[in-house]
């Protein structure tokens, strides 16, 4: 269950417009040690992104025939194809799970700010027309014939067969986020970065007794809190060094605190 949320943002310069002519797609890759099935993953648009664009998620599908609001994952790569029309200069936002891996990558995270890309490799995003071979972020483009590209005409004369890109970017690394995650116990700035899996801690240790006092009955409090899940019947957790502590038996009971 140590799912995690990967939220992507993107914005281009020049609409994506599926059409028969062009089927634009964007890969993502380098998503190292992010666990899910090889085929169709789900994408939702953030909560509160809807009230600025459209779903974000429905710009989107696996296949050029494939289902919307999905993405396509293979061995690591997330490809997204164009399933509606996008527009220029808009800010799109989708968000998909994935699996942590069980262990964490270090132990030697320094605390506060750090420089993220030390410690997780560059993820990479591409993009191309399929039926044109053009990549997003390019300034120009002409045919065989030099005739200039228009984005506000993107076929007007222009074939798939005579398109070429000239001043290609090809993959380029995508922008990490170097936030804090929400809501999570002992979080650093960085932590924000995808598939930075710290080794997991307890964030809260607590241990308190209600009496000090010679042969009396006394109540120990534990107050616990992990930064990933604790299985149920394969979490196994040691309190130890409780000298002088007197029992019956070799089980004791455990009760909720109060409130």
């Amino acid at each position: 269950n140590c799912m995690n949320s990967i939220t992507v943002t993107l914005k281009t310069n020049v609409p994506l417009i599926p059409n028969a002519f062009c089927q634009p797609k964007i890969t993502i890759n380098s998503l190292p040690d992010a666990i899910h099935p090889n085929g169709p993953i789900g994408l939702v648009a953030p909560p509160g992104t809807c009230k600025l664009v459209t779903n974000a998620a429905f710009l989107f599908k696996n296949q050029n025939d494939g289902v919307v609001a999905f993405g396509d994952w293979q061995s690591n790569v997330l490809t997204l194809w164009s399933a509606t029309r996008s527009m220029a200069g808009s800010t799109y936002e989708i968000t998909f799970e994935v699996k942590n891996p069980l262990t964490g990558t270090g132990t030697s995270f320094p605390t506060g700010p750090i420089a993220t890309s030390l410690y997780v490799n560059p993820i990479k995003i591409d993009s191309s027309a399929v039926g044109f071979g053009a990549k997003l972020g390019i300034p120009s483009m002409k045919n065989l014939n030099d005739k200039v590209y228009d984005a506000t005409q993107p076929f007007k004369g222009m074939t798939h067969k005579t398109a070429v890109a000239q001043d290609v970017v090809g993959v380029v690394d995508m922008d990490k986020s170097v936030d804090r995650p929400c809501c999570l116990c002992d979080v650093q700035d960085g932590d924000a970065t995808p598939m930075l899996v710290r080794l997991p801690k307890f964030c809260t240790k607590n241990i308190g007794q209600s009496n000090p006092f010679p042969c009396a009955n006394n109540t120990i409090s534990v107050t616990i809190a992990a930064t990933t899940v604790l299985e149920a019947n394969r979490t196994v957790i040691t309190i130890s060094g409780l000298s002088g502590a007197i029992v019956d038996g070799s089980t004791v009971s455990l009760v909720s605190a109060p409130g």
